[in-house]
């Protein structure tokens, strides 16, 4: 489910945090992580892309609103 995605994004979060590799290009000085969850309950005929696509937007605007965020899929459920 989401909520247990985010989690696990926030763990991964953390752990980047803590190497704290430098990153002279990023305005935050180190590497950072992005993340977009989401999940479904699938229709019987509906492709495993469709799960795909909502992540990539929702990390998509993850970066947008500033980077080093998570952020879930608009209609994501279950």
């Amino acid at each position: 489910d989401v909520a247990a995605a985010a989690d696990v994004a926030r763990q991964m979060q953390e752990a980047m945090a803590q190497l704290a590799l430098p990153h002279q290009g990023s305005g935050w000085g180190v590497v950072t992580l992005s993340v977009g969850v989401a999940s479904l309950q699938p229709e019987r005929d509906q492709p495993p892309l469709d799960l795909v696509r909502q992540a990539d937007l929702a990390v998509s605007r993850a970066k947008q609103a500033g980077r080093n965020r998570i952020e879930s899929a608009p209609h994501a459920g279950g």
